[in-house]
């Protein structure tokens, strides 16, 4: 809980308690409608941004948004608003690693810019003993890494770091008692510098580069000093500013250079990263799609969470299903995949994007104009980013014989649904598969075989496309803002 005295600025009081837990995507511009706070005590009247974003029945249990008082109206006492607790993108609980007989547990960690996802893993057994999936609490500060490195620039590194790493702390204390060896540790470039403590600027302006761009090692304690066993923290490295760790990790994980195919992957998460492997070269790139195939920047958008909306159909009338069939507490990325394929199908949207009204599934579940502009914006990014990366590599779509579609989001997501939408070109029908969390796959890989050459060859056979001032990305951007399916060759 937190006092917010009368006069105050209840965002920026929120902000600077970083043991109080809250969303704000959009940095508190008043877009996003997720710095949702319930009043314990005192009074604060409904503005109208309130009215737009929230329920009815949260307005009488005064939930109210903290960035729509920046004068506090009165004293008051604030919790967080937590509408849902159960996260589910970790999906590899059920697996056995091969392992090498080694004594003891390690944990595996992939730091990504909407959710965090670890495990424990019995070394001997090369078995996953226990996970969990939880927000980045540094979502506060904004949804994208853009947004997250000018607010290292404003107010330093040292609160992004601390409440990412007090989040991990809390989160996995369940693990303490195991004792582990060594912690692994993927994600984005950005969370991996926030994650140690360095200085992630140089990554937000040209010439783009990392400052932590090697593997590295730390001791447990530095970051860690409440754990009384040690271990040490392994930082895996990445291929660019652009292209992290959680790719490297994934690329490790399918083996993808082991076989003389043309073979792609694609992370559809906040950052839309992508390899293509092609006569022996691999070829890489990123895609600066924000946070909507993630639920974020949307008015009812959500992770994947219990109570998500993660599928739809449509007859004459809405059919909906929820992760985990729990009540409806939002719409997540393949939700909004599912629900503007059926719309685009039955004619409820044009394929340029245009909504004439509203779709209602719920009161938590509602699809406006606003959503289907920041999905086009997304999808395009996504398509012209992947075709850009083909032709670099000199190769037509059809030429790819497996794509690999990784993160959390895409364990969702069904393939008929990225292809009608034109998020991945239709050449590629019948050849794609639903990896899940691939990068956590690979780093659990990692934490039990060790061989850091493996990651190394990855790295230094990659060959990195910058599409940033590129013009044949811009103009394939602007070809494809079309919600159609996508016929490139």
């Amino acid at each position: 809980m937190a006092f917010i005295s009368k006069h105050e600025n209840l965002y920026d009081a929120i902000m600077r308690d970083s043991s109080f837990e809250i969303q704000a995507p959009c940095g508190g511009n008043h877009r996003c409608g997720k710095c949702k706070i319930r009043v314990m005590q005192g009074n604060l009247p409904i503005h109208d941004a309130e009215r737009r974003h929230l329920s009815e029945e949260e307005l009488l249990l005064g939930v109210r948004l903290a960035c729509a008082h920046p004068d506090c109206e009165d004293d008051c006492v604030c919790e967080p608003y937590r509408e849902h607790v159960s996260y589910t993108i970790c999906s590899i609980h059920e697996e056995t690693f091969e392992s090498v007989k080694e004594e003891g547990f390690a944990v595996a960690l992939d730091i990504g810019t909407t959710t965090i996802a670890a495990v424990l893993i019995d070394l001997y057994e090369g078995k996953i003993l226990r996970e969990k999936t939880f927000l980045n609490p540094q979502s506060r500060y904004g949804a994208d890494v853009i947004t997250r490195i000018a607010q290292t620039a404003k107010i330093g590194i040292e609160p992004l770091q601390s409440i990412l790493v007090k989040k991990i702390e809390k989160e996995l204390a369940s693990f303490d008692g195991y004792a582990w060896k060594r912690m692994c540790v993927c994600g984005n470039p950005t969370m991996m510098h926030l994650f140690a403590g360095v200085d992630p600027s140089s990554i937000g302006q040209a010439p783009y580069r990392c400052t932590l761009d090697t593997y590295k090692e730390l001791p447990g304690q530095q970051l860690f000093p409440n754990w009384k066993h040690r271990f040490v923290i392994q930082l895996l490295p990445p291929i660019s500013a652009y292209v992290g760790s959680d790719v490297v990790m994934g690329l490790y994980s399918t083996q993808i250079m082991k076989q003389d195919k043309t073979k792609a992957l694609i992370d559809l998460g906040t950052n839309g990263e992508m390899a293509l492997y092609h006569d022996h070269r691999l070829y890489v790139t990123s895609a600066a799609c924000g946070p909507a195939f993630e639920g974020g920047n949307m008015s009812c958008g959500s992770g994947a969470v219990s109570g998500a909306l993660c599928r739809s159909g449509y007859d004459e009338k809405w059919h909906y299903e929820t992760l985990e069939q729990a009540p409806v507490c939002g719409i997540c990325g393949s939700g909004y995949l599912s629900i503007f394929h059926q719309a685009l199908d039955n004619g409820l949207l044009e394929p340029d994007g245009y909504l004439a009204k509203e779709l209602f599934f719920h009161p938590k579940a509602v699809v406006n104009q606003k959503d289907v502009r920041e999905f086009q914006l997304a999808k395009a990014s996504v398509i012209a980013a992947f075709l850009c990366m083909c032709r670099h590599a000199s190769i037509s779509v059809s030429a790819i014989e497996e794509l690999y579609i990784a993160g959390g989001f895409g364990k969702y997501a069904r393939p008929q649904d990225l292809l009608a939408l034109g998020i991945l070109p239709d050449k590629l029908s019948g050849r794609l598969h639903v990896l899940g969390n691939s990068a956590l796959r690979g780093t659990c890989q990692y934490a039990i075989h060790q061989d850091i050459e493996s990651i190394e060859d990855i790295r230094n056979r990659s060959e990195c496309l910058l599409l940033a001032g590129d013009e044949l990305f811009t103009q394939l951007f602007m070809e494809h803002m079309m919600l159609e399916i996508c016929n490139e060759n």
